[in-house]
């Protein structure tokens, strides 16, 4: 990932995943499971989806 700041941004998806290292489910993923999700932004104004 290109990034102005990258020891922000890890430290950021490390509290947001939870130390996970398993890349999260896509978009199609999650709607064929019929889960419902939250987007959020990142520091730098990247969106993710929480379950």
């Amino acid at each position: 990932m290109d990034c102005a700041d990258p020891r922000r941004r890890a430290a950021f998806w490390a509290l947001a995943l939870g130390h996970l290292e398993a890349p999260p489910p896509t978009g199609e993923e999650w709607a064929d499971a019929g889960l419902d999700h939250v987007v959020g932004q990142d520091p730098e104004g990247n969106e993710f989806c929480v379950v």
